[in-house]
């Protein structure tokens, strides 16, 4: 198998994946769910709603594209791409360790005049957007805990209620959890 590295000629690259893995990756999730393929331009979008990208990547994509035809890392239907069955298998392979470990293993808190436990499915939530942060490096998310919508900055390490009027921000740490899921509780 051949690597690639296609590296766009820009500063904003910041621990971004090659497109190489950008691209695969795409098409493994556009593909997973009864789709029979991904277009270049459907590869692009969720490339694109990820990453901070240059006008110019289309360009890269349409080049690993190739290659991957080239290497039967892809295969092509008309205009739609699909993974070849090593790299169906190698990426679905990833994500099934990955799923093993998702276990609760830290708890999320906000502080409120003294640090507070997320509720059990909010802390998930904030968990998996912390590591697809770690994995993808999007400093701003979005979560919904309750009846509130909240911005979480894990660089600065904020929460922003964004449907609240005052806009009210708080701190938000990350607590390694020892308890198990049934002895969870939001602490008062």
């Amino acid at each position: 198998m051949v690597k690639v590295s296609i590296d766009i000629p820009t500063t904003k690259r910041k621990n971004r994946p090659s497109y190489d893995v950008l691209v695969k990756h795409s098409i493994y999730h556009l593909t997973r769910r009864k789709r029979k393929g991904a277009s270049r331009q459907a590869v692009l979008k969720f490339v694109g709603e990820r990453y901070e990208i240059p006008d110019t990547a289309g360009r890269y994509v349409s080049k690993v594209l190739k290659l991957g035809l080239e290497t039967n890392d892809l295969t092509r239907e008309k205009m739609s791409y699909k993974l070849g069955d090593s790299q169906k298998r190698k990426i679905a392979k990833s994500y099934k360790m990955k799923k093993k470990r998702d276990k609760l293993k830290y708890i999320w808190q906000f502080d409120d005049q003294g640090f507070y436990n997320y509720d059990v499915d909010a802390s998930k939530e904030v968990e998996k957007q912390y590591k697809e942060w770690k994995e993808w490096n999007i400093d701003v998310r979005s979560v919904k805990s309750g009846k509130f919508h909240y911005m979480v900055n894990f660089r600065t390490m904020k929460q922003t209620n964004i449907d609240h009027d005052s806009q009210t921000q708080r701190d938000v740490k990350r607590v390694k959890w020892k308890g198990n899921e049934n002895n969870f509780k939001v602490q008062n």
